[in-house]
């Protein structure tokens, strides 16, 4: 039973990577009529007001002050992120942040293990790190020149796998649609403040694209997505659950391409491979290790 819990909490992950996958290039898209600041605060007040409707409906309210604590660390994820990947994104090309963003998953998994106190095997964390470190060193040859965007979606991502792991925690006491929802309600206020400082374009210079954009920011990338994500990471934990997330730089260059007609080289699918090897191997050689401790345990059990 714990082994199809496992496998059902990794389809749910899938899933939610899917949906993210979409986000790069449906924020490049955005950035046509949007500003970064436009579109980080609208992806958060729209999705935060998706998020407010549905914890009233499912009568969840007393826990925005029941589970504060873990709340608030879990909203970063959801307030911050999308801002700075909006600026990040306006100077950098989307196969790069397409890539960049497979290290959510290291920063999550070192947060997990080492704050959070999740246990997992020693083969699993050098093949998590492996395919990390393929990410951060094809950043430095991928890039023609460096400007602050870079280290901005770098602290991006640290932010974001910090709400990961609490968002995983928080849906472990309630769901993961009631988790993100109460994320997404705990920064919802800030939304609403600085939507009356925006200058947004008028209607007649909208392009129809960067409307699509914000839609599917703030509806998909914000909120839905997180439904299935949180689900299957409560399933299987935080450490192992986000090594799934190292598979969507391949499904974001591909969209990209479609998409956005994003320029696309070999070197980008390269990455992207050896990250998929990296995840493979991952979880391969964590479930032997779970063999031998089984062979062990039987081992002891008939003695």
């Amino acid at each position: 039973m714990k082994k199809k819990q496992e496998i059902l909490g990794f389809i749910y992950i899938l899933l939610g990577v899917l949906i993210f996958a979409g986000t790069v290039p449906f924020t490049k898209m955005a950035l046509q009529s949007f500003t970064p600041v436009q579109i980080g605060t609208l992806r958060v007040l729209i999705g935060g007001s998706l998020s407010l409707a549905f914890i009233i409906k499912k009568s969840k309210v007393s826990l925005l002050w029941q589970e504060s604590g873990t709340i608030w660390k879990a909203s970063l994820g959801m307030g911050l992120f999308p801002l700075l990947l909006s600026i990040s994104l306006g100077g950098l090309p989307a196969s790069f942040g397409s890539v960049a963003l497979g290290l959510i998953p290291l920063g999550a998994s070192l947060f997990a293990i080492f704050v959070l106190g999740e246990k997992v095997k020693s083969n699993f964390l050098f093949f998590a790190g492996l395919g990390s470190s393929t990410v951060i060193v094809y950043s430095f040859t991928a890039l023609n020149s460096i400007t602050y965007h870079l280290p901005l979606i770098f602290v991006a991502i640290g932010i974001v796998s910090v709400g990961y792991s609490y968002g995983a925690q928080l849906s472990r006491k309630s769901s993961g649609p009631v988790a993100v929802s109460l994320a997404n309600i705990f920064v919802l206020p800030f939304a609403i403040v600085g939507y009356f400082f925006l200058d947004l374009p008028n209607l007649s210079e909208l392009e129809i694209t960067s409307v699509i954009g914000i839609a599917y920011l703030s509806i998909m990338s914000q909120f839905l997505g997180f439904f299935p994500f949180y689900s299957g990471l409560s399933k299987v934990g935080t450490a192992k659950g986000v090594q799934v997330q190292l598979l969507q730089p391949t499904f974001t260059l591909i969209l990209s391409y479609f998409l956005i007609g994003a320029e696309l080289s070999v070197l980008d699918f390269i990455v992207s491979f050896i990250v998929v090897g990296m995840v493979y191997f991952a979880n391969r050689k964590d479930v032997a290790s779970d063999n031998v401790e089984k062979a062990k345990d039987m081992a002891i059990v008939n003695s």
